[in-house]
């Protein structure tokens, strides 16, 4: 079943049970005349009376409900006629003037009575709307404090389930189609009420209230609380949409801003070595007759260096690429740092002519679980960031080393390091220092 609601008007709560309002009213009338005859006992005038009568018709009003008020007007001016008008204990009207007081006393006492009644709904629906008010800020708070569409819909199907006492399932909308996941349509046919979240246009989601017990009379008051909390869940779920919204455009915002600053910082690390490669292959092309075996091989040589330095450039590209569009996929393997330091050395060993690199292994192989070339890619760039800044002769170290749950890989220089300011960006993208 599904059901568009509207708000409905909430009745307010009774200040006594049904059962008890009959003895109230009876006691309270009982009361008022036995107190009339003590009046007229003590010689008070006929006044005094008709003041207990018409303050016995006030409690009625505001301790009971509004058809026992009016009842009880209509019989304080029957009970006055009955007690304390000549003749007494009976409902004969000798004198003419009664004609005329006892319309008035009844019109009073009714007056009386519909404006206390009134009074009293105004109180008890002030203190609904206080209470209401109370509930949405409690609610509102509660999804405030949360973020992602999923836990702000948990978060307000777990306070409506609270309010109303009965199981709630609540869903967002599956990516952002118009239609929420198994988890409330599962219970679509168990008698359970479907509410659609909406904001505008827009489905955000939808919740599944279980149907009350049966012989309760809370449907109109569920209604409203359930609602109000839609309301409230609608505000936050449309929130959460323009705030991922938001989180994307400015992603692909960053993203075009990250291809744009790459291309400018690589493009002079590229045209470097493909200007010394095309050097070194000109030269062999039109000068190889003049060139002694030394020279042609250190040329050759030259171009092999170029460019492998060039395909680590682009392998690097590659997996910042892959990082940055979320399709970098990590191999969870179990490698041996020892063989993946070996296989970097391998890759750097023609640039370290003017570097001796010492390693200082652990006492026994050092067991992570890691993506092995990935590791041997960053084992690679931090030797070449050595090579590069650091003074020629100067030593190179790495060590591994075990220390509880986890390996160790360390690649240290003699260079200068990072300026203190520096230090904090030196892991931010496409950051760089020289020095």
């Amino acid at each position: 079943m599904q059901m568009d609601w509207k708000r409905p008007r909430r009745d307010p709560p009774k200040v006594l049970p049904a059962a008890a309002e009959p003895f109230v009213f009876g006691a309270i009338l009982g009361a008022s005349a036995v107190l009339g005859l003590a009046f007229r006992s003590a010689g008070l005038s006929e006044a005094s009376v008709v003041v207990v009568s018409i303050l016995s018709v006030v409690l009625v009003a505001i301790i009971c409900r509004r058809i026992y008020g009016l009842l009880a007007a209509i019989l304080s001016v029957v009970s006055f006629n009955f007690l304390f008008t000549e003749p007494r204990f009976t409902l004969v009207v000798n004198d003419a003037q009664y004609l005329i007081t006892f319309p008035v006393i009844l019109t009073v006492a009714m007056i009386a009575s519909e404006l206390t009644n009134r009074m009293r709904r105004q109180a008890e629906t002030a203190q609904a709307r206080e209470r209401d008010t109370q509930m949405l800020y409690e609610v509102s708070q509660a999804l405030l404090g949360v973020q992602g569409a999923r836990t702000i819909a948990e978060t307000g199907g777990q306070r409506l389930e609270a309010l109303l006492g009965r199981r709630v399932v609540c869903s967002p909308a599956v990516d952002d189609a118009d239609s929420a996941d198994p988890a409330v349509r599962g219970v679509a046919g168990a008698g359970w009420t479907r509410i659609p979240i909406r904001f505008g246009d827009v489905t955000l989601g939808e919740l599944a209230i279980e149907p009350p017990p049966a012989g309760t009379d809370d449907q109109d008051e569920s209604e409203g609380i359930a609602m109000a909390v839609v309301a409230q869940l609608a505000l936050a779920l449309d929130r959460e949409r323009l705030t991922r919204s938001h989180q994307e455009a400015r992603l692909e915002f960053e993203r075009e801003r990250l291809r744009s600053t790459l291309l400018q910082s690589i493009s002079h690390d590229l045209r470097s070595p493909l200007a010394s490669i095309t050097g070194a292959s000109t030269t062999l092309l039109t000068q190889r007759s003049s060139l002694t075996p030394d020279e042609e091989n250190q040329l050759v040589e030259d171009i092999r260096d170029d460019a492998e330095w060039l395909s680590g450039m682009v392998d690097n590209l590659l997996s910042l690429t892959r990082v940055e569009g979320g399709a970098l996929t990590l191999a969870d393997d179990i490698g041996v740092l020892d063989e993946v330091i070996g296989s970097a050395l391998q890759r750097v060993r023609r640039r370290t002519a003017g570097h001796p690199i010492r390693t200082s292994l652990a006492d026994e192989p050092v067991l992570v679980r890691a993506d092995a070339s990935l590791i041997e890619q960053v084992v690679v760039n931090l030797v070449d960031n050595a090579l590069r800044h650091t003074p020629t002769g100067t030593e190179i170290d790495i060590s591994t080393r075990i220390a509880g749950e986890y390996g160790y890989l360390v690649v240290a220089d003699a260079g200068p390091g990072f300026p203190p300011d520096v230090i904090e960006h030196a892991f931010a993208r496409l950051h760089g220092h020289q020095g």
